[in-house]
């Protein structure tokens, strides 16, 4: 799910969203879910009034990000997140759920933990596929081979 985008009505476009998602796709065929909040680098906000003058997808207040981009301000991003991680585990308890371009404050205050790296991540992702999908047959990842993945 990315972009999420704050929009009227985004909590029950968004929660039936996934109601509709959970009703079509079995909680065991799905590997992982991504979550990630809309943002865009600052040229575009002039593309997207040029080419959409009467969108206001890029008129709410947005902050820069340290990666530059334009994004929601971290509550109201930390807000929508949990709505939707709450929705997802209503049914889907053991999908592996993470963020995409997020900050470790998010993860904590969303999730209660935080991925230590981008190599933690990937275990994650390895773990993820080793549990759910067994029969193709991917080793059992050792947390310690990813511990170090960053520099390698």
């Amino acid at each position: 799910l990315d972009p999420i985008l704050h929009a009227r009505n985004w909590e029950s476009q968004y929660r039936g969203l996934i109601r509709r998602l959970q009703e079509a796709v079995p909680e065991e065929e799905v590997m992982w879910i991504s979550l990630g909040s809309f943002r865009f680098p600052p040229a575009l906000k002039k593309s997207l009034h040029r080419r959409f003058p009467r969108t206001a997808i890029a008129s709410g207040e947005l902050v820069p990000g340290l990666d530059g981009k334009q994004r929601y301000f971290r509550p109201l991003r930390t807000e929508m997140y949990r709505n939707i991680y709450s929705w997802i585990r209503e049914k889907w308890r053991n999908v592996f759920v993470y963020f995409c371009m997020e900050n470790e404050t998010v993860w904590k205050d969303v999730m209660g933990f935080s991925p230590r790296s981008n190599g933690h991540l990937d275990y994650f992702f390895h773990e993820s596929i080793f549990i759910r999908f067994p029969e193709l047959g991917f080793s059992k990842p050792n947390e310690r081979d990813y511990e170090d993945s960053e520099t390698r």
